[in-house]
């Protein structure tokens, strides 16, 4: 089984976002990534959660500029 896989790739007003699950990691196992095209794929880590209801509610925050 792979260390890490893709669990979400969202667009949402241009901005692309991809979560990804590490299987490794002893804590924090959801990362979230936004992801940009220039000259080639860059991504940048957002954040961490311990749970994919947190990524969405990141995502849902990040859409309505609640914080």
């Amino acid at each position: 089984m792979a260390k890490t896989y893709q669990i979400m790739n969202v667009c949402d007003h241009g901005q692309n976002y991809v979560c990804i699950y590490d299987s490794t990691a002893n804590y924090n196992p959801y990362k979230l990534y936004r992801k940009w095209y220039d000259k080639g794929w860059h991504r940048k880590k957002v954040a961490e959660y311990c749970e994919f209801q947190s990524i969405l509610w990141h995502l849902l925050q990040a859409e309505y500029g609640v914080r």
